[in-house]
């Protein structure tokens, strides 16, 4: 597996940071709110291949990733995808000619 860009990985017993997570409130805060973000994001996946239409799930995407990669002044209409098109094809369930025709309708 690929990613977006250069990454390191660590990993560690989850019982241990659990454990260790437990005495410190702010931990568990961020950690919970994270958890939370994450599930909403997998709800509106699964609502997104069932429901949407190629349009809705290629301007869904876009909001999302302008809302994970806004800059810091937060009044950029423009962002730098991390990604290709067939890799967004198929994180959305589209072929790649169906999202570039999305980005080349100016419907999204």
């Amino acid at each position: 597996m690929t990613g977006l860009c250069e990454s390191t990985l660590t990993t560690f017993p989850a019982r241990e940071f659990y454990d260790r997570a437990g005495g410190n409130p702010s931990i568990m805060r961020a950690l919970l709110e994270r958890s939370q973000t994450a599930l909403f994001r997998y709800r509106d996946k699964a609502v997104n291949l069932g429901q949407k239409s190629a349009g809705e799930r290629v301007a869904g995407f876009l909001l999302a990733m302008w809302e994970r990669l806004e800059p810091a002044g937060g009044n950029s209409a423009t962002i730098d995808l991390p990604m290709s098109r067939a890799d967004i094809g198929e994180s959305l369930g589209l072929k790649i000619e169906t999202v570039s025709r999305q980005f080349g309708s100016g419907s999204v």
